[in-house]
């Protein structure tokens, strides 16, 4: 068998030659044929749905010049699906769904039924499930083509950099799938987050990305939250205040910056703004049922907080930075309760006028206190009357100081 080898081995080694070399080359042409989509934009006008398509295109190149850049690409249809399968068939490629990571949503797309609009993209077994959606406050066609402005890293994964504000209370990101998955539960609140990209005034990039290369663009810091009830539009969260405040009371950002307003206790602080970072934030949510009426609890605590900055009406007092008498100061602690827990309820009383459970009460009643809530809506005739007789309590816990 080996002398066989031997004396017969290079016939072997021709016969898988020519058979896995022109496979190879297949290989290398379909790969050479397809494109990755890696953000997409819908809007909507006069019944008519356009889609634009970000696609990565690699460039071949050295030290200091592009490894990869945007192009765009946009078709129009009668449906989502329509317009989404012109745009792939204009690119000219095989156009891959499978890296896209973000879907923009234009103005006119928000007076749809989103859970309609967005049933393709979460049916879709090509799509990621981790894709988010943004919404635009006009365009998505015009604000998807800023992206070539950014970053290249910024520009491929909007996702995680909504992760990464989510994490600093400042936006949220959302799924596709999970704006459907909250339009079904009990409280049939959904939320999107807005993105704008605005000109940061520097540089001149063109997109794709090299070393030295200044980008002309950067996203906003804070952006407003849209809600939605069964899938339609209700309002949103406009301010930064309103943004915090939904965000503070959620379950994420367990480390997070923040400014207390009007501290003022004549010794230390004199009307100051106070700059603190949060090392751990816990939540919990309890709804009690005892009473008259049902009453909601958020319970928030804050441990391991540092004193950042103070800017006090009259400048500081000498060595305040370093003087760690403030970390017993009531008055600092009693103004970071009033300010979250005034926030807060505020929030709340706008959303409940508008008979929207954005803090999703409903929700932890019918998962934890399903008994006392059934009996309650029974009695009371409906979902509607728990949510309008609902109080709230909001309590703020501040530990310790670092």
């Amino acid at each position: 068998m080996i002398r066989f080898l031997k004396r017969k081995g290079w016939i072997i080694v021709l016969v898988l030659f020519l058979m896995l070399f022109p496979q190879s080359l297949s290989s290398q042409a379909r790969l050479n044929n397809r494109v990755l989509i890696t953000g997409l934009a819908i809007d909507k006008t006069a019944g008519t749905y356009s889609v634009t398509a970000q696609v990565a295109m690699p460039i071949a190149g050295g030290e200091g010049k592009p490894s990869a850049s945007f192009e765009f690409v946009t078709d129009s249809g009668k449906t989502i699906t329509e317009a989404l399968n012109k745009t792939g068939y204009k690119i000219g490629k095989i156009a891959g769904l499978s890296h896209t990571n973000f879907i923009m949503l234009g103005a006119g797309v928000m007076e749809d039924n989103l859970i309609d609009d967005l049933d393709y993209f979460v049916r879709d077994a090509h799509l990621p499930n981790s894709v988010m959606i943004v919404a635009c406050e006009g365009s998505a066609e015009e604000e998807i083509k800023k992206t070539k402005s950014l970053e290249l890293p910024v520009g491929l994964a909007l996702q995680k950099v909504y992760l990464f504000k989510q994490d600093a209370l400042n936006s949220i990101m959302v799924p596709a799938h999970r704006f459907v998955d909250m339009a079904y539960e009990p409280s049939k609140v959904s939320v999107v987050p807005t993105i704008k990209i605005e000109d940061s005034g520097e540089g001149g990039g063109q997109g794709g990305q090299s070393q030295g290369e200044e980008k002309t663009a950067r996203l906003e810091y804070i952006t407003p939250i849209k809600y939605f009830k069964n899938g339609v539009y209700v309002d949103e969260l406009a301010g930064k205040d309103e943004v915090f405040a939904y965000l503070v009371a959620q379950s994420f950002g367990k480390s997070f910056d923040m400014v207390v307003n009007n501290v003022d206790d004549r010794s230390m602080f004199f009307n100051a703004e106070v700059g603190l970072r949060v090392g751990k934030k816990a939540t919990k949510t309890s709804i009690d049922f005892s009473g008259f009426a049902p009453k909601a609890k958020i319970t928030i605590d804050l441990k391991d907080i540092l004193l950042l900055e103070v800017n006090n009406e009259n400048g500081n007092p000498s060595g305040l930075l370093t003087n760690s008498t403030y970390v017993n100061n009531q008055t600092l602690n009693e103004a970071i309760k009033g300010q979250i827990s005034e926030k807060i309820q505020q929030v709340f009383d706008k959303t409940k006028q508008q008979n929207v459970d954005l803090f999703g009460f409903i929700n932890h009643a019918y998962r934890f206190n399903y008994g006392d809530y059934k009996k309650y809506i029974q009695y009371n005739v409906g979902e509607d009357a728990f949510l309008q007789n609902l109080e709230l309590e909001v309590e703020v816990r501040v530990g310790n100081y670092k």
